[in-house]
């Protein structure tokens, strides 16, 4: 139960310090403010003993912003660039986080996932591309004479989806296992509060008549403090779901987000 909560508790916070702290940690932890050089292998973080290393964390801001660039047409401005960084940033955090998470809990993805994902679970992107539609709508027959042709391997159309998968279905399985904890924690004090309530309903009842000693007054009591508890705490796992359900909503539009670049790099080489 305690492990459940904490690690949801871990991945509310990483939303957070996404939101509110990833610049802020940019600078103060890797020299970039001018205390130290900045060389290309100055750590901007270390996440749980992995570092950051600036010249990888470099890359990453000039590739998007180049793709900001041709997909919008026109020059960033300062604060456009400011905004990509700490996106950058958070996203190489997040991603560092999710693989040890990932490893903690023996999440993995095989081959056959991956390959039985991209027959059958096209990502958004590729649903989109218009060379896949007919009257209006994604075919799933052209996208797998797609995967078949050798134009899906050339233009690097399987190493893209490849790494897609590799990333969302771990994330997917995390997800869905911290889910089917918080419902199976709900479910069994569901039960345990509706037992207790009836064992305290024929308990009163038995008081009541006679059939059981006023000294058991105690156990009504003890019942009683245990239903509030059990109330008290469904109510917090059903506050813990709606909170699961926005940070999955929120890293869905993440990995929307990189999924759109993953598109536009496909048609700027194509």
């Amino acid at each position: 139960m305690l492990q459940q909560m904490r690690g949801l508790a871990k991945y509310i916070w990483v939303l957070v310090a996404f939101i509110f702290v990833g610049g802020f940690l940019l600078y103060e932890t890797s020299g970039l403010m001018g205390r130290t050089p900045v060389t290309p292998t100055t750590a901007v973080a270390v996440v749980n003993g992995q570092e950051i290393l600036y010249n990888n964390y470099l890359a990453r801001v000039q590739a998007e912003i180049q793709n900001v660039q041709q997909r919008e047409g026109r020059s960033l401005s300062q604060d456009d660039t400011r905004r990509i960084e700490n996106n950058v940033f958070d996203q190489m955090v997040g991603e560092l986080l999710l693989q040890d998470e990932y490893r903690r809990r023996g999440i993995i993805v095989t081959d056959d996932e991956v390959r039985e994902f991209a027959r059958y679970a096209p990502p958004s992107w590729i649903m989109q591309a218009g060379e896949l539609q007919t009257e209006g709508r994604f075919d799933p027959e052209k996208y797998q004479r797609l995967l078949a042709s050798p134009q899906a391997r050339q233009s690097g159309l399987l190493v893209q989806l490849e790494q897609y998968y590799r990333s969302e279905i771990p994330r997917q399985k995390l997800f869905d296992q911290i889910a089917a904890g918080i419902e199976a924690e709900k479910t069994g004090l569901e039960n345990r509060y509706k037992s207790t309530a009836a064992n305290a309903a024929f308990l009163v009842e038995a008081m009541e008549n006679g059939s059981a000693s006023a000294s058991k007054g105690s156990d009504v009591s003890a019942m009683t403090n245990s239903i509030l508890n059990c109330e008290r705490r469904i109510a917090e796992l059903a506050r813990q779901k709606g909170l699961m359900k926005e940070l999955r909503h929120s890293l869905d539009a993440i990995v929307e987000d990189g999924s759109n670049r993953l598109a536009a790099q496909a048609t700027a080489r194509g």
